[in-house]
């Protein structure tokens, strides 16, 4: 007798099987579709990342080549400083900053930041300044006085053009350098304060009509003779003195070392008809007003020079 279950499955049971057999394949595909969706989604959004990082380095990169191309711009309008007429152009000047000017009724006074005068990574002084020259011939003059009562006592009685510069160090290291010019001393330049005011706030620089590397001795150590130029460019030789005071603040542990350089010149040579058609070419004007003219010429000469004064006693 037979068995009523036959090694062969019905139609109905193969539709069956079949059927099981195609939902999974059909997970299967859905699975691996939602698989290669969702890596293709990834990619796509690494694409865009990439993209947006791409476009922010190029950004980037354009911003930084745009500060370059600034900062070779600023460094060559520093390369060619606009000088003040014929005259020079203070070296000091030219890569550092005027802090503050004060002018008064009798004399014009800057101080000056030395940002050159050090290396910023280690500290070091550097040796190619001109201010640093400086220093040393200062140094080699024997300090005449080194109290501050005195140093003023011998201010107040300087009555020729002269120019104090004032180099104050802590610890060996200069930290601040300090000019002052009377008037008279702009006058032998061929200007006035109003002149070095408006070229010191347009330029931030100070005019210069004397060069250490043309002084040569004579008379003993510390009396010079040099050539001047003013503003039109005139040469002249004038001679000059220069006397240093030491003051050292005990308190702070900053020393100043205050140099004075006399020129001893004739009259002459503070013509303020000069420092008034030089105003004129200065600011492009074709004539003064009332105030202006008055400005100029209430500033003459009140003494003659040391120089001229001597010579008058000598003649008589």
């Amino acid at each position: 007798m037979s068995s009523i279950y036959s090694n062969h499955s019905t139609p109905k049971c193969q539709s069956k099987k079949g059927s099981s057999l195609d939902k999974i394949h059909h997970k299967a595909i859905t699975k691996q579709k939602k698989y290669t969706t969702q890596t293709m989604k990834k990619q796509e959004q690494s694409l865009i990342l990439a993209s947006q990082n791409k476009r922010k380095l190029r950004q980037q990169t354009y911003i930084i080549s745009q500060i370059k191309s600034i900062d070779q711009s600023i460094s060559s309008i520093r390369v060619k400083p606009i000088p003040l007429g014929r005259l020079f152009i203070d070296e000091f000047t030219m890569n550092n900053k005027i802090l503050e000017r004060k002018i008064t009724s009798e004399f014009v006074e800057c101080k000056l930041s030395p940002t050159n005068f050090y290396d910023e990574e280690n500290g070091l002084q550097k040796k190619l300044s001109y201010y640093h020259e400086l220093s040393q011939l200062y140094n080699s003059f024997p300090v005449q006085a080194q109290g501050l009562e005195e140093r003023k006592s011998f201010e107040d009685s300087l009555n020729c053009p002269y120019e104090r510069i004032t180099l104050s160090s802590l610890n060996n290291k200069l930290i601040k350098i300090s000019k002052k010019w009377n008037y008279d001393f702009l006058r032998m330049m061929g200007i006035n304060q109003i002149i070095i005011d408006d070229y010191i706030f347009n330029h931030n620089l100070l005019p210069k009509c004397w060069d250490f590397m043309k002084i040569f001795s004579k008379n003993g150590e510390a009396h010079f003779t040099t050539n001047i130029i003013n503003y039109q460019g005139e040469k002249f030789i004038t001679n000059m003195k220069i006397k240093t005071f030491i003051e050292q603040n005990k308190s702070t542990s900053i020393r100043e070392q205050v140099t004075y350089v006399q020129f001893q010149c004739g009259r002459q040579f503070l013509n303020v008809e000069k420092v008034q058609a030089n105003f004129l070419d200065y600011f492009n004007l074709k004539e003064l007003t009332p105030d202006l003219y008055l400005s100029i010429h209430q500033t003459r000469i009140a003494k003659r020079c040391s120089f001229r004064k001597k010579t008058n006693q000598d003649n008589r």
